[in-house]
């Protein structure tokens, strides 16, 4: 399976213009997913024909899960199950992994423990980043696994 992409085209825009068709965006906002999905090329198109799948979040952590798959392959690793029960669209992806994200960073905060802008000390102790500055733009297959990794920007 190759590299699932995300592209995000505004019909209103001008040619040339950031969103256009001649130059979409390839981010999906982690934060607010539906802002992009609303624009989002093939977004009912399914990309993964399974019911569940294994994610792999390691961006922006600094600890990993505790299963040796999860120490080898460097992240947390959640189960993700498709909102039909069936298959995954563009969309579906998006969405369920910005709600992991939502989450994982509602957790990180709920421990009280100490936060400050670079870093928090909590089970994922998350670095620099808040949900808001993190993009989603694509997702592929491990190979070898059936584990999903994510291309996480900010």
């Amino acid at each position: 399976m190759g590299d699932i992409r995300f592209e995000v085209v505004d019909p209103d825009a001008a040619v040339g213009e950031y969103l256009s068709a001649t130059k979409p965006g390839i981010y999906v906002s982690i934060e607010q997913p539906e802002d992009d999905i609303r624009w989002l090329n093939g977004a009912q198109d399914i990309v993964i024909e399974e019911a569940a799948i294994d994610v792999l979040y390691s961006y922006p952590f600094n600890t990993v899960g505790p299963s040796e798959r999860e120490v080898r392959l460097n992240g947390w690793i959640f189960n993700e199950r498709a909102p039909n029960s069936r298959s995954f669209t563009r969309a579906d992806l998006a969405r369920v992994i910005a709600a992991r994200y939502k989450q994982i960073y509602d957790a990180e905060y709920a421990e009280d423990a100490p936060v400050n802008r670079c870093y928090t000390y909590g089970k994922y102790e998350i670095l620099k980043y808040d949900i808001g500055d993190l993009l989603l733009y694509n997702v592929w297959q491990i190979p070898g696994t059936n584990v999903y990794r994510l291309g996480i920007d900010f």
